[in-house]
């Protein structure tokens, strides 16, 4: 075991009866900081009592021990490498730099050229609660097919729960937080498809985090989305080799390997290439909350499968030819079947067997071509196909669900070009959702992106929660939405028999920072920027990376070189600063006057808590 974990387990042996600090079966080093800053008399005697955590933590000088408060802050959470080991129950567990830590900012690409930024070692448990305590909500709009844009309120069931789907812009890990007293436990399927951390995704998220970081961005977001699902939900979190295996043992570790489904592979096309081989496929890693609780999966045998275009390289919705017949009689076991077959050649070759029975019920049901069809482009896939009712238990290869590029044509044609890279098929996700929920069971994709998983759960009819923070969210998902409202044909559409209908509530979490880019505009003086920034530091903490802590200094010492710039270019600095610091107003301020809030946001955020 090597130095670190062997001090973990020494902690978590000599605190675990400290019901403060040993929650949950496992020691909170976040809690174990705080009460050691205040040092608090329980945590200190119980360091100074056991001989190793003894030598470790103080010194003695003159035969007066001095407790060490660095030597605990830098113990665990500040280690340079990141490995896999062994605790003493023979469990492995990730560790890797800042675990304990919150990633606070480095999220978007306006954030790449900085280094990534975290709270860490020096802040406090309150400041830790207060970033993640619940914020309040503006720019409600509410869309449906009936409907103005005017939202009057939310929606609820008997039991007070929230029953519209939403539409969230902001920092997902603060909405998750947010949205957690309202649908904690309630959530049966949680999906995202998260940036790969490759460094090639084309959308606004930062996508080349160093490992351990991305690890911690993962960490943060998946231990309270565990606290959203319910006893019998499951969630899948979509990814590639890069960290795949790493993503696995991270989840062994926050949903327990027991409640491991299974790794689902999407095969999705002709696959991305290195110099040495062709990869065809991605991952969607499933876990249950809790894997005795869930309820046995099945599936329509005839589900969502996709059959290729006669003008295209790529699996698409439809496809022409002509279909055969024949009766089999080379196996005694298929005597008295018949064999169906698709096309043969390039795009699709299959066949199945069914009974005369069957067969003379498809023929009747029209549901089988002979000959050439007069359009085959026009006919539907389950009509040329056997539509067999029978429920089969699911499979972890998905295939035949549509690749990236049927995904890709599915968004040209609602909006006729290309608006984001890489989506996921419609049905891909129509075969996670008809698997894992039933209608009205709540969906959540806190990595919203195009809006895949809310469209298909609309056609579906579950209730969703979408989550996104960058831009794409009103340009892409939103306006997707509102077309599956009026009816749009693409996607599964057809197969779901969708025809339009439906509503959905958009609203973002609150800003502060545009109230605060005035007040810092109409500075007169650097006193006033000077009064401002602090502020901003005792109240929201945004001092925590080294170029924002440098200015802070500087602007501190009236010696520096910030002190003989001009008015202006000191009001650019603390912009600058301000703007990547994406400061949110909190819940319990939000009917403060400094905020600026107006009335209707203080009312639907009090309505959105049940205040």
């Amino acid at each position: 075991m090597n130095p670190e974990h062997k001090l973990l387990s020494k902690l978590e042996n000599i605190f675990k009866t400290d019901n403060r600090i040993f929650t949950n079966n496992k020691l909170d080093y976040n809690l174990l900081i705080y009460y050691a800053n205040n040092y608090d008399e329980r945590v200190i005697k119980t360091l100074y009592n056991d001989d190793e955590t003894r030598d470790i933590f103080f010194k003695q000088i003159d035969n007066i021990n001095i407790f060490c408060l660095n030597t605990l802050n830098n113990s665990y959470i500040s280690s340079k490498n990141w490995v896999l080991g062994a605790v003493n129950n023979d469990d492995v567990l990730l560790n890797f730099p800042y675990k304990d830590c919150i990633l606070q900012g480095g999220l978007t690409k306006d954030d790449i050229k900085t280094n990534e930024i975290f709270f860490n070692k020096s802040t406090s448990h309150n400041q830790i609660n207060m970033l993640l305590s619940e914020k309040a909500f503006c720019n409600f709009k509410q869309y449906g097919e009936n409907t103005s844009d005017k939202f009057n309120g939310f929606m609820r069931d008997v039991n007070g729960t929230i029953k519209n789907n939403l539409l969230i812009k902001g920092d997902n890990l603060l909405v998750l937080h947010s949205i957690k007293s309202e649908f904690q436990k309630k959530v049966k399927l949680i999906y995202i498809d998260v940036p790969y951390n490759t460094g090639s995704d084309s959308f606004d998220y930062n996508d080349k985090f160093k490992h351990s970081t991305w690890l911690l961005f993962m960490k943060n977001r998946l231990e309270v989305a565990r606290e959203l699902l319910s006893d019998d939900g499951v969630i899948f979190v979509q990814c590639d080799d890069n960290e795949q295996a790493y993503l696995k043992v991270l989840m062994d570790e926050i949903f327990n390997i027991d409640n491991f489904v299974s790794n689902f592979m999407w095969l999705h096309g002709k696959g991305k290439k290195n110099k040495n081989v062709r990869t065809l496929q991605e991952y969607a890693l499933c876990y249950a909350k809790n894997i005795n609780s869930l309820e046995s999966w099945k599936q329509s045998k005839s589900v969502s499968g996709h059959m290729s275009n006669p003008d295209s390289d790529e699996r698409g919705e439809w496809f022409s030819g002509s279909i055969s017949f024949s009766e089999e009689r080379s196996n005694k076991n298929h005597k008295n079947y018949y064999r169906i077959k698709s096309p043969s050649g390039k795009f699709w070759n299959r066949q199945w067997l069914c009974d005369k029975n069957t067969m003379s019920k498809y023929i009747e049901d029209n549901k089988i071509y002979f000959g050439t069809a007069p359009d085959y482009n026009n006919v539907p896939r389950e009509k040329i196909f056997p539509n067999e009712d029978k429920q089969v238990i699911p499979e972890n290869i998905l295939s035949d669900l549509g690749t990236t590029r049927s995904a890709n044509n599915e968004l040209n044609l609602l909006f006729g070009e290309n608006v984001f890279k890489n989506p996921k098929p419609e049905a891909l996700m129509a075969r996670i959702i008809e698997i894992s929920t039933k209608e009205n069971d709540i969906v959540l994709d806190f990595c919203a992106g195009s809006g895949t998983t809310l469209a298909v759960a609309h056609k579906m009819k579950r209730q969703y929660i979408g989550v996104e923070q960058v831009s794409h969210i009103t340009d892409v998902a939103l306006e997707r939405l509102k077309k599956v409202i009026a009816g749009e044909q693409g996607g599964v559409s057809k197969n779901m028999e969708w025809n339009g209908g439906g509503e959905f509530i958009y609203f973002e979490l609150a800003k502060f920072n545009n109230s605060i880019k005035k007040n810092i505009l109409n500075a007169k003086n650097t006193a006033e920027l000077l009064s401002i920034f602090n502020r901003l530091n005792d109240e929201f903490f945004i001092c925590h990376e080294d170029a924002t802590s440098k200015l802070y200094d500087e602007m501190n010492n009236t010696n520096s070189n910030f002190h003989i710039e001009d008015i202006e270019s000191q009001k650019q600095k603390l912009i600058f600063v301000l703007n990547r610091s994406q400061i949110y107003v909190p819940k319990s301020e939000c009917e403060n006057i400094y905020y600026k809030m107006n009335k209707d946001d203080i009312n639907f955020t009090n309505d959105f808590y049940s205040i």
